[in-house]
C-alpha cells in the first residue's frame, strides 16, 4: 500500500503560588481569550511568531498522524520546513478523516490546552507535557535525515521545558493559552488559504 501525503503549504499572509485562573467562559476569562486571539492575529506574520507558527504546523501534522493511527493506519514520517510547510506521510487508515484531521487536530489541541489550564493538577506542568509531546513526535515520526525538523523539535522541547520550570504559574498560564489560541487561529487561516487556493484553481479551470 502506497503512503498517503497530508500536508500544508505556507499560510497566506494576513504554585502552589496561589494563582488560580478563572474557569468561566464569560467575564475576564472570555475577554482575555478575545484579546489573545486578536493579538495572535495581528502578530501572526511577524518574525516574533515564527517559532510558534512552526509549532502549530507540527501540531497540525500530528493531527493527521493521530487520525491515521486511530483508524488502523500507520505514520511513515512527519516533516516541517523553514517555509512553514508541513507533510505527514501515512499508510492505511481512513483517508477522509486523516485528511480533515489537520484542521480538526489544530482546533482540538488548542481546545484541550485551554481546558487543561483550569485543571489544578495540570496547569503547572503543561509546558513540560508539551515538551515531552514534541520529543515523542520527533522520536517516533521524524526521519533522522530530516535535519531541520529534528533541530526544531529539539530546540522547541528545550525551550518549552525551561520556560515551564523557570517561570511563575501565571506566566506559564498565559503562554499556554496563547499557544492554544494560536493553534485554533492557524486552523482558520490554513483552511481559509486552502479554500482561496481551491477557488482560484477552480476559477481558472472553468473560465
Amino acid at each position: 500500500m502506497s503512503p498517503d501525503l497530508y500536508g500544508k503549504t505556507p499560510s497566506a499572509s494576513p504554585p502552589s503560588s496561589g494563582y488560580v485562573p478563572h474557569k468561566g467562559v464569560g467575564g475576564p476569562y472570555g475577554c482575555s481569550l478575545v484579546l489573545l486571539f486578536l493579538a495572535a492575529f495581528l502578530l501572526w506574520n511577524t518574525v516574533f511568531m515564527y517559532p510558534l507558527r512552526l509549532l502549530v504546523v507540527l501540531m497540525h501534522e500530528s493531527g493527521h498522524a493521530l487520525a491515521a493511527i486511530l483508524t488502523g493506519g500507520r505514520v511513515v514520517s512527519i516533516t516541517i520546513t523553514p517555509q512553514e510547510a508541513g507533510v505527514a506521510v501515512t499508510a492505511g487508515g481512513w483517508r477522509l478523516l486523516i485528511l480533515c484531521s489537520g484542521y480538526l487536530g489544530s482546533v482540538i489541541f488548542g481546545a484541550l490546552l485551554l481546558r487543561a489550564t483550569v485543571v489544578p493538577k495540570l496547569r503547572e506542568v503543561l509546558l513540560e507535557i508539551m515538551a515531552a509531546g514534541v520529543l515523542a513526535v520527533m522520536l517516533f515520526f521524524v526521519g533522522w535525515a530530516d535535519t531541520f525538523t529534528l533541530v526544531y523539535c529539539i530546540a522547541a522541547a528545550i525551550v518549552l521545558f525551561l520556560v515551564g520550570v523557570k517561570t511563575r504559574p501565571a506566566v506559564e498560564y498565559f503562554i499556554v493559552r496563547f499557544v492554544a489560541v494560536a493553534s485554533c487561529l492557524f486552523a482558520f487561516l490554513d483552511l481559509r488559504g486552502d479554500l482561496l487556493s481551491f477557488s482560484a484553481v477552480f476559477g481558472r479551470g472553468s473560465g
